[in-house]
């Protein structure tokens, strides 16, 4: 008879506050809508994210640079990625999956993973968490590499032609 209880308990529960539950559910239909169904690579981006985030935000509390400048860019770095996981799955249901049945998504969420293991990466070695020395040199220069394609482009330029000065992009 305590099965009956327990599922006239669940219906009650159910059944209160049906407004709030079906807006929620509405909610997680449109989000699942929008990014997808739930994958294993964004499960796993998601992680990442996280865990950059928190050692991001934990290497500034160490060295006392905090600020709402850094956690904003964080913030924007979620949405961001968001769209983009959005702007890909409406590329995978208008074209479907890529070759060998990999989807876009999927693709871009490798890529991100990627990218936020390394960031995660370089913050635990600057925590003291022993990374290869060789190893950490070519994140540096990676990082260094594609902070700022821009400004590469520009020092480049005026490594050919040191008559320019200043931004060649700011002169018409």
């Amino acid at each position: 008879m305590s099965w009956i209880f327990d599922f006239s308990r669940y219906v009650a529960d159910l059944a209160t506050a049906p407004c709030v539950k079906a807006v929620i559910g509405l909610c997680w239909l449109c989000i699942g809508y929008l990014f997808g169904l739930p994958n294993p690579a964004t499960e796993a981006l998601i992680y990442l994210m996280i865990i950059d985030y928190a050692l991001g935000t934990a290497h500034a509390w160490k060295d006392n640079r905090q600020s709402f400048q850094s956690f904003a860019r964080g913030v924007l770095k979620f949405i961001v990625y968001g769209v983009a996981i959005n702007i890909a799955n409406h590329v995978d249901v208008g074209i479907g999956p890529m070759a060998f049945g990999i989807s876009f998504q999927v693709m871009l969420c490798g890529y991100l993973c990627a990218n936020e293991a390394l960031s995660a990466l370089t913050h635990l070695g600057e925590f003291g968490v022993p990374i290869p020395p060789w190893f950490m040199e070519r994140l540096r220069n990676y990082r260094k590499t594609c902070e700022n394609p821009r400004r590469r482009a520009s020092d480049k330029m005026e490594e050919q032609h040191p008559e320019m000065e200043g931004n060649p992009h700011e002169q018409a």
